[in-house]
């Protein structure tokens, strides 16, 4: 009876027990969900503060994916752009380098092209048919036996051949031009002739033109190298340029057209050439060479000339026939390049710095 009693007691108690135990160990399925409900909830409760998993990163790559939208609608403009044949190409190039007038200076390019289309025509033709170019001949370019010569052989080989330069080509400054054209001079050495003419840059039209009023064919760098090389190799300036401290291979020298009343420079085209260095730039001596024959027509000393590369005394030193040319010289070229020479021009002129001399 007590023992029923005990049992009667303890079972509903085991039970109650056992029931107890049941809702306090929760499973691990329960664990996560309620973890994942409370987290919902969390994220609920916070609103737009804390947006949900993956919106951050939904956003990005919205942002991304519009980014790389632009790039390729960008990208694709720009390919369409490029979508050009070459004709439009060259001609898009050509617009864009062209000189906006009439009033602007040659390019390089225009230059080429406005000489050797002024070469080539009929108007310089006439004058220039059987003669060779020299500025070809120096530079080993003519198509003739000579370019297989020293530069002294065929600057030598050329005394003896018809011959011709271009000696300028620049803008044709014409009033009221509309269209660019440019002015080209050319000399025949032989002959002593020169040819002005105008090219039409746009349609390569050329046509005769009269002399410059007032200005003569000015001298050129090319020209005066030609007339060092052959003054180099002649003895008598040999021991001029040993004396002066020059090196007689490598001296450089500037130098100016010069006239004579007789002899070769009264009727050829001659130079007078000025040897000295950034150290002495007082030359001690002139040389005349004869751009026609190639030849050196005269050496003489510089008046007063001490000591290359120190003053001249003109107060002290007597006036001579080569010193007073020098000073014609002077006044032939800036008459030549539309400058007027002064009443009082003096020897002095022809002891100007060498290394300023004329240049085209």
């Amino acid at each position: 009876m007590a023992r029923w009693r005990i049992g009667h007691v303890v079972l509903p108690l085991a039970l109650l027990a056992v029931l107890a135990g049941c809702d306090a160990l929760p499973t691990d399925d329960g664990d996560d969900g309620g973890s994942a409900a409370t987290e919902q909830a969390g994220d609920a409760g916070d609103g737009a503060e804390a947006p949900g998993p993956g919106r951050g990163d939904t956003k990005r790559a919205m942002t991304e994916t519009q980014g790389a939208g632009t790039e390729d609608a960008d990208a694709a403009d720009r390919s369409a752009g490029m979508a050009m044949t070459s004709d439009e190409m060259a001609a898009r190039e050509a617009s864009e380098n062209a000189p906006p007038g009439p009033a602007n200076m040659l390019t390089d390019d225009e230059i080429a092209r406005a000489s050797d289309l002024a070469v080539a025509s009929t108007v310089v033709q006439d004058v220039v048919a059987t003669a060779v170019d020299r500025s070809a001949v120096q530079a080993g370019t003519s198509d003739t036996d000579l370019d297989a010569a020293s530069a002294e052989d065929r600057v030598a080989a050329l005394a003896e051949r018809p011959s011709y330069r271009v000696l300028y080509t620049q803008r044709l400054n014409e009033k009221g031009a509309t269209a660019r054209a440019a002015e080209v001079g050319i000399y025949r050495y032989d002959t002593g002739e020169a040819v002005y003419a105008k090219v039409d840059l746009a349609s390569g039209d050329v046509s005769a033109l009269e002399a410059p009023l007032g200005a003569g064919l000015p001298l050129v760098r090319e020209e005066i190298d030609e007339a060092a090389m052959v003054a180099r190799q002649d003895a008598a300036v040999i021991e001029k340029l040993e004396a002066a401290g020059f090196d007689a291979a490598t001296a450089t020298a500037n130098g100016l057209i010069t006239r004579a009343e007789d002899g070769p420079c009264a009727e050829h085209r001659c130079v007078r050439l000025f040897f000295g260095t950034v150290k002495a730039p007082l030359p001690t001596f002139a040389v005349v060479v004869d751009l026609v024959t190639l030849q050196v027509v005269e050496v003489a000393d510089m008046p007063a000339a001490e000591v290359a590369g120190t003053a001249h005394s003109d107060a002290d030193a007597p006036v001579d026939a080569s010193s007073a040319g020098a000073a014609d010289d002077a006044s032939d070229n800036a008459a030549d390049n539309g400058y007027a020479a002064p009443e009082d021009a003096t020897t002095a002129d022809s002891t100007a710095d060498p290394m300023e001399g004329n240049q085209p």
